[in-house]
């Protein structure tokens, strides 16, 4: 977004450069492959689901992402009117989403290890995530953090592949090691 912001800035009036911007993985098409004005109208109705990522850095060790978390985000749609609060649910989601843009985790999530979450996320806020991924234990590390360092939730995810048994096609429990 900043370097949208940094190419639009020298072309237009300042009131048109965009403040805020949505991104999408991919516009909508119908059968023949045309995106239609009805269907853009539709995507961008709909609340956003992850936040607005303001900067990344990547290191030796993994990504530090900065994102701002935008009251128009679904996730805060009915939770707790008056008094929004962020689910936890979206905090792990956003964390497997980026993991996956950023490293190549294996397929499945196989369990959490020490999940806390220790303040809530309120609108308004901006946070940065901490991701490292140490793909010899297929573990993935988190850690969101807010201004004055105020950690709000942290833990780790484990990744693999599932055992499938193969009568049933069901996905067999991890194994405790």
């Amino acid at each position: 977004a900043r370097a949208l912001r940094a190419r639009l800035a020298p072309q237009l009036e300042p009131l048109a450069v965009p403040r805020r911007w949505r991104l999408v993985e991919a516009l909508p098409d119908n059968a023949m492959g045309k995106t239609t004005e009805d269907a853009l109208r539709a995507l961008f109705a709909a609340a956003p689901a992850y936040p607005d990522l303001l900067g990344s850095v990547r290191d030796d060790a993994g990504v530090t992402l900065t994102c701002y978390i935008d009251a128009a985000l679904r996730h805060f749609d009915g939770h707790f009117p008056g008094a929004p609060v962020l689910p936890g649910v979206a905090l792990l989601d956003w964390v497997v989403h980026y993991a996956r843009r950023h490293f190549a985790l294996p397929p499945d999530c196989l369990g959490m290890q020490q999940i806390k979450f220790q303040h809530a996320v309120q609108p308004g806020t901006t946070l940065t995530l901490r991701l490292e991924w140490q793909a010899g234990d297929g573990r993935l590390r988190f850690d969101y953090r807010g201004p004055g360092d105020i950690r709000h939730a942290s833990g780790r995810l484990r990744f693999g592949e599932a055992a499938v048994t193969a009568a049933a096609g069901h996905a067999a429990p991890p194994a405790r090691p």
